[in-house]
């Protein structure tokens, strides 16, 4: 997504990283089997390190082609599970409405909030 119009007239723009107005969502019925998914990525990590078979665990994920650095390989792997497992939302900066994108679908639905006033409650700040 790169914007996204809100119902208040104002463009929400994602066009790079660090945003206030975005968050990413894991909902609860996704956590556990999300977690287990991390937890047996690292543990194939580690068990192919311990059984000096990491080469082996790169060429079944990449091929011929191997990446520089081993760690690329997680990276990789951990952002495949963040966007299978997580959606995006956003919040209006102009009037605070929270757009929550629906589970594997481009579409977004929006909440507005009491008030009509951005809150920043996506913010870590």
């Amino acid at each position: 997504m790169s914007k996204l119009g809100c119902s208040c007239g104002h463009v929400i723009v994602d066009q790079t990283d660090s945003l206030p107005y975005k968050a990413e969502l894991l909902r609860a019925d996704r956590e556990e089997v999300f977690y287990d998914r991390v937890e047996a990525l690292f543990a194939s990590m580690r068990i192919a390190m311990a059984e000096g078979r990491l080469s082996e665990l790169l060429h079944e994920a990449y091929g011929s082609w191997l990446p520089v650095k081993e760690d690329v390989f997680f990276i990789e792997k951990l952002s495949s599970l963040t966007g299978e497992f997580f959606t995006t939302m956003y919040e209006c900066e102009a009037c605070g409405r929270l757009w929550v994108q629906r589970p594997n679908d481009p579409h977004f639905i929006s909440y507005s909030p009491d008030g009509g006033k951005p809150q920043r409650i996506l913010s870590s700040e």
